[in-house]
């Protein structure tokens, strides 16, 4: 229900305010009392619910985007490898990357608050 390792063991980062909601949603199931999320309200769930699901979901990439589409709730999210051809934010907000290294960083603002 909780997972707070990698499949390396290595610790979840999350920040405070993550930590808070990921425990108020373990106990909302403890307690019987499900919570209700974005799709309970028929709108995209957003980035953090979609990479929480254990479905798969496909990588497309050309040379200046990559999308990655999720099985489950259908979600698209859309990282720009050029922050000018960045499309403007939608309800996963607006997601640019860069090459750190081996690393694909990707930096992502204009998030929607999730329901839940």
């Amino acid at each position: 229900m909780y997972m707070a390792r990698d499949m390396f063991g290595i610790p979840l980062p999350f920040t405070p305010e993550g930590r808070k909601v990921v425990q108020r949603r373990v106990d909302s199931i403890r307690n019987g009392k499900p919570y209700l999320n974005a799709s309970a309200y028929c709108i995209p769930t957003g980035q953090f619910w979609q990479f929480d699901l254990n479905m798969p979901f496909n990588v497309h990439q050309s040379e200046n985007l990559m999308e990655l589409q999720f099985e489950e709730y259908h979600g698209i999210i859309t990282i720009a490898l050029d922050a000018a051809k960045a499309p403007p934010a939608g309800y996963m907000g607006r997601s640019v990357a860069h090459w750190d290294g081996d690393t694909l960083v990707v930096e992502t603002s204009g998030l929607r608050k999730e329901c839940g």
